[in-house]
């Protein structure tokens, strides 16, 4: 009798453990699915009328954070749509522009803004003037100062190649170079 009910329990766990497992496999590619999602996706899949799972658990199992769920997005306070749109059309077509080339293009196309306003329309926009920038000329030679030539390399004219200097011993030569 109890080798009867042994022998069920035993076929019993062995369909739950296989149920297990194929349910364990289930959610580990059903995981891996929703971690290539992007944010706005992830957070489209959060219901909040699910019986069973609260909203906190749906956040847990898409590795998002709950307030994400709660957050909307807040509208350029005091901005102006037009004029952003206008600036951001000028800076597209000349990206050279600084602030005041842009001010003097909204004033010719009708716009009245200010020059303050521009720059701070262009911080919005995360935008600035692109130019080229001198580099700092570091490596130029005083005509007043005498360059000495690197006395362990011998340079043979004739030949093109350059000799090295025999140093037998360590510390005989001491080498050093500012750059």
């Amino acid at each position: 009798m109890y080798k009867e009910e042994i022998s069920t329990l035993k076929h019993q766990n062995d369909a739950l453990a296989k149920a297990l497992g194929k349910a364990i496999v289930g959610r580990d590619w059903a995981v891996g699915k929703l971690k290539s999602l992007d944010l706005p996706n992830k957070q489209s899949l959060v219901r909040s009328k699910l019986p069973n799972l609260s909203k906190a658990r749906q956040c847990a199992l898409l590795s998002i954070h709950r307030s994400l769920i709660y957050y909307k997005a807040r509208e350029l306070n005091g901005c102006n749509t037009a004029v952003l749109n206008k600036i951001d059309s000028i800076y597209r077509e000349y990206p050279e522009y600084s602030y005041r080339y842009i001010y003097n293009q909204l004033q010719e196309d009708g716009f009245n803004v200010g020059r303050d306003r521009v720059l701070k329309y262009m911080g919005v926009l995360n935008i600035w003037a692109v130019y080229p920038r001198k580099k700092p000329s570091i490596s130029c030679r005083d005509a007043q100062h005498k360059v000495y030539s690197y006395l362990l390399d011998k340079y043979w004219a004739n030949s093109g190649t350059t000799k090295q200097v025999h140093v037998p011993k360590p510390n005989q030569v001491w080498s050093g170079d500012v750059t």
